[in-house]
């Protein structure tokens, strides 16, 4: 688990459960992708910047966990799905 870091703890199990996946990240393209985004009203500590990679991974993760339960049969998720995932993810972080 995280020293202090200001996530919650399903977030830090989650991430722990990524983290098991073994799977690398290239941070490059997770942040071409952030900075097209304005800027958050707080800076991100050190901490969390540095788990970015991680978080993205696992709410990848998650979503793709989430898919499942919703529509277990469907191999090619279409963008109906994709809005449903994305609308209860944003409900529930």
């Amino acid at each position: 688990m995280e020293p202090d870091l200001p996530l919650t703890k399903g977030i830090l199990d989650h991430l722990q459960e990524f983290r098991r996946y073994e799977e690398t990240l290239e941070l490059k393209p997770i942040l071409d992708q952030l900075t097209k985004y304005p800027p958050l009203e707080r800076a991100l500590s050190l901490e969390v910047e540095a788990l970015l990679p991680e978080l993205v991974g696992t709410l990848a993760m998650l979503a793709g966990q989430t898919m499942k339960l919703i529509a277990p049969d469907d191999k090619n998720p279409g963008s109906e799905l994709w809005e449903q995932v994305l609308w209860l993810m944003e409900l529930l972080l």
